[in-house]
């Protein structure tokens, strides 16, 4: 099947157009001004549109952008109130198991037009004290929890400091449902864990939005020591369910696993032209 795109900008480089492209079984054939049709050929007209070759993010955790769009959406929250009525409205939604832990991401109270500080569980109590609530900061640094949280978690105000992390307290000691760093573990531990066809849902969800914006390629940093991320991954490149290429930045923090995977057979050369 070919097709010729015609009456368009399309780009081919700082200040240089064409007027017409012909692609042939998906790739681009040809590219030009006013080039003819072929026999057989459909023909669409762009009407004056541009456009430009896919977009590459080159760097990105595509699980974590679908993971953020599976929870409360808390960017551009403007104020704590807001915040706080975004949780209830979610919670809303649909019944809740006992099981259920509201996660949110995304929030900077820099933005914050009420209180330019951080949720604490107080304000998070405001949401449910039913259900544990989980906000983690824009930059993923900070945790806010309430109440419930602390409490299912077993934090208290005795809990032991982590090292590389910090449990925020008031000027009294009491916990204040802050939780810095890798102190955020304490408590994340109560979010049910992942199975490989939930990171799977994660990264497809992701692939969408990614394309939305015009992305068709990403260097992603998913696949990590002990993660279900690569094993997502093959299933979904051999099920020729994803729609845009990616390209793996890997983590490890366990020497004698990334030893395991290179012996796996893990290398740069290994994998297709859509996934490596």
């Amino acid at each position: 099947m070919k097709t010729l795109y015609k009456n368009g900008k399309i780009y081919l480089g700082r200040g240089r157009f064409a007027s017409s492209m012909l692609v042939s079984e998906g790739r681009i054939e040809a590219v030009g001004d006013d080039l003819p049709s072929v026999p057989g050929c459909e023909q669409s007209e762009l009407m004056g549109r541009t456009v430009v070759p896919g977009f590459i993010d080159t760097h990105v955790h595509l699980a974590s952008v679908g993971r953020m769009r599976s929870c409360v959406d808390l960017s551009g929250a403007g104020s704590m109130a807001e915040l706080i009525d975004r949780g209830r409205k979610y919670i809303e939604k649909e019944p809740r198991d006992k099981d259920f832990v509201l996660v949110g991401r995304g929030y900077n109270e820099d933005y914050f037009t009420d209180f330019a500080i951080p949720p604490n569980r107080r304000d998070l109590d405001k949401i449910t004290d039913k259900f544990p609530v989980v906000y983690i900061r824009v930059c993923g640094h900070m945790t806010s929890v309430n109440t419930k949280a602390l409490e299912l978690a077993g934090v208290i105000r005795d809990t032991t400091e982590v090292a590389g992390g910090r449990i925020g307290r008031d000027p009294d000691g009491n916990l204040d449902g802050t939780l810095f760093e890798d102190a955020a573990y304490l408590v994340r531990k109560i979010v049910p864990p992942e199975d490989e066809n939930t990171v799977s849902s994660y990264i497809l969800s992701g692939m969408a939005h990614a394309a939305g914006y015009g992305i068709t390629c990403v260097h992603t940093n998913d696949v990590s020591d002990g993660s279900v991320s690569l094993g997502a991954y093959e299933k979904i490149y051999a099920s020729c369910k994803n729609i845009i290429r990616t390209y793996h930045q890997v983590t490890f923090s366990d020497l004698n696993r990334y030893k395991r995977f290179i012996l796996d057979g893990h290398a740069t050369t290994r994998g297709s032209d859509m996934f490596r």
